[in-house]
């Protein structure tokens, strides 16, 4: 069965809808990065994927962000990442400058053009710099309506 690292966001929790929706059809590991900064997260994603080996990761708002650095760090690279209303320009808080990200695999965005807590730019930027599929939803920041869970179904489907 198919194998995914889900990495919430700042404010919601490891077990919350997206989680719940993935795990429905998916083995899904989701580990609790409440109260962490990035570097934390970034070493608890990419041990996590050296060893669990998921097929897919997603991060979700500061969860993509900790996504795209932890799978460009890791040893194993899972057949693809999803990212949803990546907060990438908190990059900065590892080290790193938005431009020094890259898609370490096959990589889709989906992201809101009217969120009001991650601009649109971020997860659309990104994107486009790095030849990643980028897919607009209307569900907000949270991306937990009907619609953008079944695009984040979609997305697993069209990387796997």
């Amino acid at each position: 069965m198919l194998s995914i690292l889900f990495l919430h966001g700042l404010e919601s929790g490891p077990h919350g809808t997206k989680y719940h929706t993935l795990s429905e059809h998916y083995v899904v590991v989701s580990p609790n990065m409440r109260g962490m900064g990035l570097k934390d997260r970034v070493d608890l994603a990419r041990t996590t994927i050296d060893e669990f080996k998921p097929d897919l990761v997603v991060g979700s708002s500061y969860g993509g962000v900790a996504a795209v650095v932890a799978t460009m760090q890791s040893k194993f690279k899972p057949q693809g990442m999803i990212l949803l209303a990546p907060a990438i320009k908190r990059a900065h808080e590892v080290g790193l400058d938005y431009e020094d990200l890259t898609a370490a695999v096959k990589t889709i965005v989906i992201h809101d053009k009217n969120d009001a807590v991650v601009p649109i730019g971020q997860g659309a930027g990104f994107a486009a710099r790095t030849k990643s599929d980028l897919i607009l939803a209307k569900g907000g920041h949270r991306l937990s309506d009907s619609d953008s869970l079944n695009l984040l179904l979609d997305a697993v489907e069209m990387l796997t």
